[in-house]
């Protein structure tokens, strides 16, 4: 960890396969470091373990999901991977508040955000046909996102309900973590960059959040996050000038984030037709037979 101090490496980040002690080892030599960790919850730690070791994000609601259920203990002894359709049920079914209350009080005292990452969590994914895939996934993004080899085919009914069940408990626990104070953190997790940070925040109004709350997992809370709330996250005198102008109020109607006009970035202002260039330039690239 020293070399990776020298190297100037802002964040650590821990992943789902980690043994406990390899886990907390980690845990105490970012704090000696001074290097904060963040990512995804180990299958083998809990979410309130996690944020009282200190790491700053949790990723994709790994972890939380389990630390709202009476079954915690016996559905984390499942081991690793996606829950069978029995088991989502069983973990749905035994949310309980007074245990999820406690531990968003805990994540609130601690300082540790949650990025859900909600779009990831949908039952379905777009399909290759998409018109963001088609015109700005590079070839090899879309081979490696829809691999030729993996022809689509139609889920399980069983399957396909118990992706929407859950993805219904992660909307529930995105709302109630919102009203606890917990700070949110736009996420997506896919392959959609900017046009998947849109579908991001219009889930989290779906869940419940307001459309400013939303905005704000992706401009005020993610700069204090990054600890550069000084310069950034919020349009005031004095702060960094990056910004998006939209045609119609966001807060009137989350979708409005699309309707850009232009976009301020690094000093440069770029203009509607300036964006339709980058976007036609990108397209033009993508469709070029390879």
């Amino acid at each position: 960890m020293l070399r990776l101090k020298k190297l100037g490496t802002d964040y650590l980040k821990v992943y789902d396969l980690l043994p406990r002690d390899a886990y907390f080892a980690i845990a105490d030599e970012s704090k000696k470091q001074g290097i904060p960790f963040a990512g995804h919850v180990p299958f083998l730690i809990s979410a309130a373990e996690a944020s009282d070791a200190g790491q700053k994000s949790l990723e994709h609601n790994t972890g939380v999901l389990l630390g709202c259920s009476t079954k915690e203990a016996e559905l984390m002894q499942k081991g690793a991977g996606a829950l069978p359709p029995e088991d989502v049920k069983t973990l749905v079914n035994s949310y309980n508040e007074e245990k999820a209350a406690n531990l968003f009080a805990k994540f609130v005292t601690n300082g540790t955000y949650v990025a859900p990452s909600l779009v990831r969590a949908m039952a379905e994914r777009p399909s290759a046909s998409d018109p963001r895939v088609v015109k700005y996934f590079s070839p090899a993004l879309r081979e490696y996102a829809y691999p030729p080899s993996s022809s689509p085919r139609a889920l399980n009914p069983e399957v396909l309900e118990a992706r929407r069940l859950m993805f219904q408990y992660h909307q529930r626990l995105v709302a109630a973590m919102q009203r606890s104070g917990v700070k949110l953190l736009a996420s997506t997790d896919n392959s959609f960059f900017g046009s998947g940070v849109h579908d991001e925040l219009a889930e989290m109004v779906k869940a419940g959040l307001t459309p400013m709350e939303a905005l704000q997992t992706a401009t005020k809370n993610a700069a204090e996050y990054l600890g550069k709330l000084d310069s950034l996250g919020t349009v005031e005198k004095g702060k960094l000038a990056d910004l998006v102008l939209l045609d119609a109020n966001p807060l009137e109607a989350i979708g409005n984030i699309r309707k850009i006009s232009a976009v301020v970035v690094n000093g440069r202002l770029l203009d509607r037709k300036a964006l339709d260039r980058l976007l036609a330039q990108v397209e033009s690239i993508n469709t070029i037979p390879h």
